[in-house]
């Protein structure tokens, strides 16, 4: 008994010429690439004479479209101590959209600090022993918010002595904050691309 086996014209070009390359889809990508980017910027002023950490003008929302993605947040500006001996504690909060919590302090604290996390030493210290500095602010963390709701992250700063200045160029300079959503370990399915 013969078998007659028929297939369909395929058309190589023809197909190739269909392809989306400009795109690759979210959910191929490998781990470690950038998903997506978000800024935030501002040219306000906070200044705080507060022990416990005050909310800055300075945050990014980002809406993770992954639970496995990592969140890399960098911060550029300056910092102003505004005293000599006076010191500054930097640090980035977490407000995930939809759940009924205040934001959290992403900084843990050190083996020898023991003060509350709204009192802890943050993840920058800002400190002229015999002087009132301005300097400029680097702050990269990297955070693991497991979630696709969106996510705030807004920096806070606190003061253990005097009044501290955080962007410290109120109205000249901006400060300048970036969100990279960094692909984890991919799930097979992909949220809202």
């Amino acid at each position: 008994m013969a078998v007659t086996i028929t297939k369909p014209e395929f058309n190589l070009r023809d197909t190739l010429s269909q392809l989306n390359y400009d795109k690759v889809p979210y959910y191929k990508m490998p781990e470690g690439s950038i998903i997506q980017l978000k800024c935030g910027d501002t040219q306000y002023r906070t200044a705080t004479s507060s022990s416990s950490y005050t909310a800055t003008d300075m945050h990014v929302t980002i809406t993770p479209k992954f639970k496995s993605s990592q969140i890399l947040i960098t911060l550029g500006g300056d910092a102003n101590n505004n005293g000599t001996g006076f010191i500054m504690y930097m640090t980035y909060y977490r407000q995930i959209l939809g759940q009924n919590k205040d934001p959290e302090n992403l900084a843990t604290n050190g083996r020898n600090d023991s003060n509350s996390a709204g009192q802890n030493r943050g993840l920058c210290m800002v400190y002229g022993a015999n002087s009132r500095i301005h300097v400029p602010v680097a702050m990269p963390f990297l955070d693991s918010p497991n979630t696709t709701s969106p996510v705030t992250y807004r920096v806070y700063i606190r003061s253990e002595s005097g009044t501290v200045e955080f962007p410290a160029n109120d109205g000249y300079q901006r400060s300048r904050m970036f969100c990279y959503e960094i692909a984890g370990n991919q799930p097979s399915v992909v949220v809202g691309s």
